[in-house]
């Protein structure tokens, strides 16, 4: 499911991860000037102009797209932590808050980038898990979810009951996490009954969500299951 606000205008991410950069031998010594540079000479050939640039990590010149878009896309930042928030908000349109962002963390987001949702373009990636038994859905995302509290995920961390999680994660496991309150859940995915995650779905519109895209599970015979649930999501 995703929701956009400029028509059929494409997004365009940029981030740098410095794993996967390092795969093919391109890790930056400075994530947030690479990240700057390409967004900016991003933009500027998008818009059809000629870009000569000599920066830090990017190096053009004379270069110009053949054939510019006549309706230039936005291009979104995916990044997480202040600074690299603060950076989008200079010089991106929007932002991409990958999994376990929900309401409060896509709040704590924009005012780091110090923009507002009506003019900047916030794109979230939704964990859903439904099922007419709550602790049945909860299961399936427990242990993906136990993960991203264990690598301390900024979505989390802002969150006035991380503590509350870790401990619970790093006394009994995954397993814990089935015993948290449905507002807890509510909070980080569009988890629990299908009207969890309306609810879910509601409350990040309302925080400035411009583009919702769920995604029902790691293992495919889980997703099958979600899709019926998904649609009406979709058709809500």
């Amino acid at each position: 499911m995703a929701r956009a606000g400029r028509g059929a205008i494409g997004l365009i991410a940029a981030a740098v991860v410095q794993d996967w950069m390092a795969q093919i031998g391109a890790r930056t010594p400075s994530p947030l000037t690479t990240l700057d540079e390409t967004i900016t000479v991003v933009k500027r050939l998008l818009a059809g102009e000629e870009v000569t640039f000599d920066g830090v990590e990017v190096h053009l010149d004379a270069v110009r797209l053949d054939q510019p878009p006549t309706d230039v896309p936005r291009v979104v930042a995916g990044v997480q932590q202040q600074k690299s928030l603060a950076l989008a908000g200079r010089v991106a349109d929007g932002v991409i808050l990958v999994e376990g962002a929900g309401p409060t963390y896509v709040e704590w987001s924009l005012g780091h980038a110090n923009r507002e949702p009506d003019d900047f373009h916030v794109v979230t990636f939704t964990m859903m898990a439904v099922h007419d038994d709550r602790r049945t859905a909860y299961g399936f995302v427990a242990p993906f979810v136990a993960g991203l509290i264990r690598e301390r995920r900024p979505a989390f961390t802002v969150l006035p009951f991380f503590d509350e999680m870790a401990q619970g994660v790093a006394d009994g496991g995954a397993e814990a996490l089935l015993e948290m309150p449905p507002d807890y859940w509510r909070e980080i995915g569009a988890i629990g009954t299908q009207d969890d995650a309306f609810e879910h779905i509601a409350a990040l519109e309302a925080a400035g969500v411009a583009s919702i895209n769920v995604f029902p599970g790691e293992r495919l015979e889980d997703a099958w299951d979600q899709l019926d649930g998904v649609a009406a999501l979709a058709a809500r």
